[in-house]
């Protein structure tokens, strides 16, 4: 008997559910089509999956209380495109983030703006590996140049600032010591 209203219970559970969160996610980015009309739900935007366009921006994800909460995507008219986590409206926890120029950055948001630690890979082929504070580069990390040179140490308002280490790419040590506002400090 146990066996039996198990199956039963499974059976109920499975046939109540009429599609699976990608076929709901598919559905809305049809329901929107080419031209969504602004501020307009599709889905549900209250308590589920649902997607809204509103000033040339779409979001598309998770909903709790009429804010985007979970996981979601949002793409702005300027080509950038958000894949991520959300609190309360705003991107947070971790997320990648495709720019419309080409760049490219995985890693953590809070509040709207890159924390913590992160990767930036820019269009140019140079890349930034460290951390993050309010969307600059803020404590350690590394720069690689496209051509292959490279700084590893302390950074300070997205400048080399504090102890670093400028290599060339064939090895040899341009500076190592201290660097202030982006210069070596001799």
């Amino acid at each position: 008997m146990k066996y039996l209203l198990t199956y039963i219970f499974i059976s109920v559970l499975f046939l109540g559910c009429k599609q699976t969160p990608e076929e709901i996610i598919s559905n809305i980015i049809k329901e929107m089509g080419e031209n969504p009309i602004d501020d307009k739900c599709y889905g549900d935007c209250d308590n589920g999956l649902g997607g809204k366009f509103k000033n040339g921006s779409t979001y598309i994800g998770e909903w709790k209380e009429g804010t985007a909460n979970g996981r979601g995507s949002m793409s702005f008219p300027n080509g950038d495109k958000y894949e991520g986590e959300w609190v309360d409206g705003k991107m947070q926890g971790e997320a990648i983030v495709t720019y419309g120029n080409g760049d490219k950055y995985e890693g953590y948001f809070f509040a709207n703006r890159k924390m913590r630690f992160g990767r930036l890979h820019f269009a140019t082929g140079d890349k930034y590996e460290g951390e993050f504070v309010l969307d600059e580069k803020h404590g350690h990390g590394t720069f690689t140049f496209a051509n292959g040179d490279k700084y590893e140490g302390e950074y300070r308002h997205d400048m080399f600032d504090g102890q670093g280490t400028y290599t060339y790419a064939n090895g040899s040590i341009a500076y190592s010591g201290l660097w202030i506002n982006g210069n070596p400090a001799n």
